[in-house]
């Protein structure tokens, strides 16, 4: 059953307040993998500024959130494989992992450009890839997402709607 305000225990794990979702394997010797989104099928976004000029070629299974900055928003991405970072810059000497780059855009113009299959808005000033969760901690007052290890805020207007999802997400196949 779909969670709402009223009941916004979610039925992610027997504790709602830290319940795994899933992580990127890493260890000591090797960096972390390329996240696996299997909610997202291949898709390269050619993500524009407010000009609508390209700035980003990014396959969308490799973007974790999107946080807005005043005119800005920052793009939080995976870098080393099927990104190939901002255009004109294809030699890039960064090492594989999180990167982000700043686009003058706003948050809806970016979200016009993003399928809707697999981000959606959490808070006012973020957009997530909701497939890409790690972990989810809080209460029905104020919910985190753990997203590449860092925390996203998800308001309470927005919180049923990001439970829902997440339990879509991890309900068994039929």
């Amino acid at each position: 059953p779909p969670v709402t305000a009223n009941n916004a225990t979610p039925k992610l794990a027997p504790e709602a307040t830290n319940a795994p979702i899933a992580a990127p394997a890493a260890t000591d010797h090797e960096p972390a993998a390329a996240p696996v989104n299997a909610g997202v099928t291949a898709h390269v976004l050619a993500l524009t500024d407010e000009n609508n000029r390209p700035q980003l070629n990014l396959d969308a299974r490799l973007l974790y959130y999107v946080q807005a900055n005043d005119n800005y928003v920052t793009l939080y991405y995976y870098e080393g494989g099927l990104a190939n970072g901002h255009l004109g810059q294809q030699d890039n000497p960064q090492p594989p992992g999180l990167q982000k780059v700043l686009l003058r855009n706003s948050l809806s113009r970016i979200a016009a450009q993003l399928p809707t299959s697999a981000f959606m808005r959490c808070h006012r000033s973020y957009i997530v890839n909701i497939g890409l969760a790690e972990n989810i901690s809080g209460n029905a007052q104020g919910y985190r997402l753990l997203m590449a290890g860092h925390e996203v805020p998800v308001s309470r207007k927005y919180g049923p709607e990001v439970l829902q999802r997440l339990e879509q997400l991890l309900a068994p196949p039929q």
